[in-house]
């Protein structure tokens, strides 16, 4: 029997995929905010994953290969170069996030040129800094660290600063333009490259090591440098790495607060381990096996706040408090959300956690616990800390930081004596005093922010 049209007999159903597909479409409307949320966060959590599950593979099979001490002074090492990447690439990074996001509909040729010139500056500053690290590897090693014997490491450790730097200033350019999908694939590729430390444990220990992580952060600059040339090229826009003076002034508005915010955090962090580290590069490795499971409790929360700088920044020139709100609200409960619910498992298997990296880490599951609770104080504050700089409140973000940065300092050198331990110990305290201080200045500035935009 032939059915009649219209009157459903015989229809076909929807395919099931299709009917998904119906139903997603209908809870996240193209560009919508939650679309933008859920599309920018998927990315963003794959390739935060791949990389951050490589980097921890490779990092528990690289402390077993080199025992704790050999560890710790790879710890230290890539610290220190950290910090270095800081001052050339991390304020560079939110100032083209912040300016990239709000121009790139409005003046996207200014925004690329943002863009560009931030990494050509970042690549500048680290060239600097990598030649400051060969020249003062001695006095670092010796006056600070007391540990002369790293002389060679860190001067072998020049070249990574640099690349660093310039994947910070790449990765803050391409998430102003929201290309998720890009940092993801950015970041699986790092993931795989980190590998490498693998086999350079094995063939030549700690400076083999280091030629790992070498690879893997060129490896992702590489991968960034082409894809911020096929944004370029897919608007039809230059994108020149010198920039003009225009965009110097509008990149230190941002920038030079948010290097030193950053610093002031990155600084604090070589610090505490540097402490330890003065009398045991053993506790500075079990310290640095632990903060690599940190960063697992945290990669979901710092893949979705990363979302934050950008979201919040747009909502800004349409002067909607609710879309501000809404952006702010997603990822202040996204980011803790997600760091408790990865934190209480990791915790409850912190002592076996540790020991996989070898036996000189069995026993020590006490400083994975103490960092999984700093982590989740941590992840609550991302979101907070991404707003602070999207609403222009530089000096307060750069007091904030210098705040958290000193409290760390302090409470890691009095707890100093207990090591890895005590300085986990500091991160919980310090995380603890953050929270209670940020949390109802963002609230103010939420307000205020409100009052502005209401007022005739």
């Amino acid at each position: 029997m032939n059915a009649i049209p219209g009157d459903g007999a015989g229809a076909a159903s929807p395919a099931p995929g299709m009917a998904l597909a119906e139903r997603l479409g209908a809870i996240l409307p193209a560009g919508s905010l939650r679309r933008r949320v859920a599309t920018g966060a998927a990315w963003s959590v794959l390739g935060s994953g791949l990389s951050q599950g490589m980097a921890l593979v490779a990092a528990t099979l690289s402390a077993r290969a080199l025992g704790a001490g050999d560890y710790g002074s790879l710890v230290v090492v890539l610290g220190t170069c950290t910090v270095l990447a800081e001052v050339a690439g991390a304020g560079l990074a939110v100032a083209a996030t912040r300016h990239v996001a709000e121009l790139r509909d409005s003046a996207p040729g200014r925004a690329l040129r943002l863009a560009g010139g931030a990494v050509g500056l970042s690549a500048a500053a680290g060239l600097v800094l990598a030649g400051l690290q060969l020249l003062l590897a001695p006095w670092v090693a010796g006056s600070l660290l007391s540990a002369p014997h790293l002389t060679p490491l860190l001067r072998a450790a020049a070249p990574l600063t640099l690349a660093a730097a310039v994947c910070a200033a790449q990765a803050g350019a391409l998430a102003g333009l929201e290309a998720f999908r890009g940092l993801a694939v950015a970041g699986a590729g790092r993931g795989i490259a980190t590998l490498a430390v693998l086999p350079g444990a094995l063939l030549g220990g700690a400076p083999g090591a280091l030629l790992g992580y070498l690879v893997a952060s060129a490896a992702c600059a590489a991968v960034q440098h082409r894809l911020l040339r096929a944004e370029a090229a897919r608007r039809s826009i230059p994108l020149p790495f010198t920039p003009r003076a225009g965009d110097l002034r509008a990149l230190a508005g941002v920038g030079v607060p948010a290097v030193a915010a950053s610093l002031a955090l990155t600084f604090a962090t070589w610090a505490s381990t540097a402490l330890i580290a003065r009398a045991s590069l053993s506790e500075a490795g079990v310290l640095g096996v632990a903060r690599q499971w940190q960063g697992v409790v945290l990669f979901l929360a710092s893949a979705v706040s990363g979302l934050g700088l950008p979201l919040v920044a747009s909502a800004l020139p349409s002067r909607d408090f609710r879309a501000l709100r809404r952006a702010l609200g997603a990822s202040f409960a996204a980011s803790s959300g997600l760091a408790l619910l990865v934190a209480l498992p990791v915790a409850a298997l912190a002592p076996r956690l540790l020991a996989a990296s070898g036996p000189a880490f069995a026993g020590r599951g006490a400083v994975l616990v103490l960092c999984c609770a700093a982590a989740v104080l941590l992840a609550a504050n991302m979101a907070v800390g991404q707003a602070i700089w999207a609403f222009g409140a530089h000096r307060a973000g750069v007091l904030l930081a210098v705040l958290r940065g000193g409290m760390l300092v302090g409470l890691s050198a009095a707890l100093a004596p207990r090591g890895a331990d005590g300085v986990a110990l500091a991160w919980v305290g310090t995380a603890a005093v953050l929270t209670v201080v940020q949390a109802p200045f963002v609230a103010w500035l939420l307000a205020r922010k409100r009052a502005e935009w209401s007022s005739p």
